[in-house]
């Protein structure tokens, strides 16, 4: 950080330059959400125990918290989106980022999570199916679906013998939590 350039912790940094620190990414939300009359704070804490900084944004009189950091698939997929860390609860929040929350307005509205909004959740094996081969049909890079108490056995031979053969995958973190598929 000491030899970087002064810009990665700007909007002007990742709008610009197109390279950012967590700060550059907070900033530049906060300015483009706020042009768009969406109101928004700059939470500053910590992510995975590292200095971090993140949104909140108020939707329909409801905040939630957004992070453009841990949302950006990195190293870069072209095309890629990640959903992980868009419109969640201070209590989805808190399983890997701390912050002082009497300092910051309280996220505990679902209506426009993410997941829940584009039905990409599922809460057993074949709704996890369901929700994955409907996905795919749309033949994006990554696919995301906040799985309810994932069963490390699910199989991803339906992935297989949608003619799909190089895939990797992440499974959540905790019990219940964001799975991802990314195809090769």
């Amino acid at each position: 950080p000491s030899k970087a350039n002064p810009d990665v912790y700007t909007a002007y940094g990742i709008l610009a330059n197109k390279t950012a620190v967590c700060d550059g990414y907070s900033k530049s939300m906060n300015l483009l959400l706020n042009m768009a009359g969406v109101e928004t704070v700059i939470v500053t804490g910590r992510a995975k125990g590292v200095r971090h900084s993140w949104n909140k944004v108020k939707i329909d009189g409801e905040w939630y918290n957004i992070d453009a950091t841990f949302n950006d698939p990195l190293p870069d997929i072209r095309g890629a989106v990640y959903h992980d860390y868009f419109n969640l609860t201070d209590k989805q929040m808190s399983v890997d980022h701390t912050w002082d929350e009497s300092k910051y307005p309280q996220a505990n509205s679902t209506k426009y999570n993410y997941f829940l909004y584009t039905g990409m959740v599922s809460a057993s094996y074949d709704q996890f199916k369901n929700v994955v081969n409907r996905a795919l049909s749309g033949k994006p890079k990554i696919v995301q679906v906040y799985v309810v108490d994932y069963d490390r056995s699910y199989s991803l031979d339906f992935v297989r013998e949608s003619g799909i053969k190089s895939f990797n995958y992440s499974t959540p973190k905790t019990s219940s939590g964001v799975f991802t598929l990314t195809l090769n």
